[in-house]
């Protein structure tokens, strides 16, 4: 488990922001990650991912832990397992299909 030294409570503008962050998120993957997967779309929803950890992490580390804040660490690792894994596999098994990979 990552440190944690949240002490502020969590303020209006933060719990939006973390709303913001999970549409944003759910946008990410069904744009990218849906079905039908090609790697240009893998590899953006990476670096768009990425952006939204750091933000994340940032409400995260500075304040108290919000059943919301928790869901949304939760929804980037498994989005994040779901694309490297999406990555590393060069056949076309269940959902994960890539269109890259058609023979």
């Amino acid at each position: 488990m990552p440190d944690w030294k949240g002490e502020k409570d969590i303020s209006t503008n933060k719990i939006k922001a973390i709303a913001l962050l999970r549409n944003r998120l759910k946008q990410t993957m069904t744009d990218n990650v849906g079905i039908f997967k090609t790697k240009k779309g893998l590899k953006k929803a990476d670096i768009l991912l990425e952006e939204i950890y750091n933000e994340m992490q940032l409400i995260y580390h500075e304040n108290k832990l919000t059943p919301e804040l928790s869901e949304l660490r939760n929804m980037v690792s498994v989005s994040h397992l779901l694309i490297k894994q999406s990555l590393q596999i060069k056949e076309n098994r269940g959902v994960f299909y890539n269109l890259d990979n058609e023979n």
